[in-house]
């Protein structure tokens, strides 16, 4: 009976030992931040982001114009513009647009991906969450495919299953609308741009190819006068 009952003691001792193991390993997996957000905020500390920040939306705004005067139109964002927005005109602009738990939201674009990440603080979690989704334009007009990559907490993988009702339902809310798919096993979230011809002076917008570089994202399509 003793030797029965040290053994069951020995099991217990070895997965507490196991799940605190695991447990340990997967909080430090947690805290983990990725290089790009890393050097991304180390470059930011003692700039000012406010000139790079108006190129942003000088770039949105020549893109407007383009798809009201011209049939072909195409823009260049860049990490750099983007992320000079993120840090000085979002808190400024929007300070409403984030969850109160979400903080310093920051992108990296790749050739094959784009990676944003930010933090996020509350009782029961803190990490960075970094999702990373590779986007391309779909046979349907105006519908573009975001395959997601990877999902991590640091560098412990999050289960994207759990999230997809609350993407879909914000998503909702924004007025943008959203399914979701799946390619070789990765989840795509299908968005419906919302380009209505009465924003653009009555003008049809298709959205044709979005091109990633190092760096940079490209966007190109058409514009047409609607027929009456």
């Amino acid at each position: 009976m003793h030797s029965l009952w040290r053994r069951l003691v020995y099991v217990v001792i070895a997965m507490v030992v196991l799940v605190g193991g695991f447990l340990g390993w997967a909080y430090r997996a947690t805290q983990q931040v990725p290089d790009f957000y890393v050097r991304q905020l180390r470059a930011e500390a003692g700039q000012r982001h406010k000139r790079s920040g108006d190129a942003f939306e000088q770039q949105a705004l020549q893109l407007n114009n383009q798809i009201r005067k011209t049939d072909r139109w195409q823009a260049r964002f860049t990490a750099d513009e983007i992320n000079a927005w993120l840090a000085a005109d979002l808190p400024q602009k929007f300070p409403d647009a984030l969850p109160p738990d979400v903080q310093s939201p920051r992108v990296a674009i790749e050739s094959e991906m784009i990676q944003v990440a930010c933090r996020v603080e509350s009782r029961q979690f803190s990490s960075v969450v970094s999702l990373g989704v590779h986007p391309y334009v779909t046979s349907e007009p105006n519908v573009v495919a975001l395959r997601v990559k990877q999902l991590r907490a640091g560098s412990l993988p999050l289960p994207l299953g759990q999230y997809l009702d609350r993407i879909t339902e914000q998503c909702a809310q924004a007025g943008v609308p959203l399914r979701w798919s799946e390619e070789e096993g990765d989840p795509v979230a299908l968005v419906t741009l919302p380009l209505d011809p009465k924003e653009f002076q009555n003008r049809l917008v298709r959205v044709e190819e979005i091109e990633l570089t190092e760096g940079s994202l490209i966007v190109s399509g058409t514009s047409k006068p609607v027929e009456e």
